[in-house]
């Protein structure tokens, strides 16, 4: 069974969990702003606006994820989605992904961005399902293969349709 934490109590394991990410994924992310101590993840991904969790299957640590607030303070991007090889095909991802889209719209964001690279595949896929929208690059990304999302909260959208049908004054 996959339980998520708050990763904020867990820092070591996720620094240890952001490093294997970045193995995996195989490319250079220095571009990025820093998130490689635990100081520097929990400063990015910590307090009121932002949020950081890991999971755990049968209480080893099994993946990580974290979003932050984007510069206009309405959005968030979704970052550092990550399960070790072993926990793969258990969901770990999924339910990590349904908690932060769960929290974010809690937190009243109004969009929720990711960027991935396209040769993975299943995340493309999980992303889609659910209910990301390709979009251009909505910020410079030196590395090739890169996909872009953005997410619209239903209030949002919601918003967005009442404000279409007010009469203009």
């Amino acid at each position: 069974m996959v339980t998520i934490e708050d990763g904020v109590q867990h820092l070591e394991e996720i620094a240890e969990l952001f490093e294997e990410y970045k193995k995996y994924i195989a490319v250079d992310v220095s571009f990025q702003p820093a998130d490689q101590t635990e100081t520097e993840i929990a400063h990015r991904y910590g307090g009121d606006s932002g949020r950081l969790y890991i999971a755990f299957v049968d209480g080893k640590a099994a993946g990580c994820m974290a979003f932050h607030p984007m510069k206009n303070g309405r959005d968030c991007e979704f970052k550092r989605l990550f399960t070790r090889p072993e926990f793969r095909g258990q969901h770990v991802g999924k339910a990590l992904f349904a908690r932060a889209l769960a929290d974010a719209e809690a937190l009243g964001y109004e969009h929720a961005y990711l960027d991935t690279l396209q040769q993975l595949e299943a995340a493309n896929v999980m992303y889609q399902k659910f209910g990301f929208q390709r979009i251009p690059a909505y910020y410079y990304n030196p590395l090739p293969g890169v996909v872009y999302y953005r997410y619209d909260f239903p209030a949002a959208a919601a918003g967005k349709k009442t404000a279409a049908l007010r009469p203009a004054v």
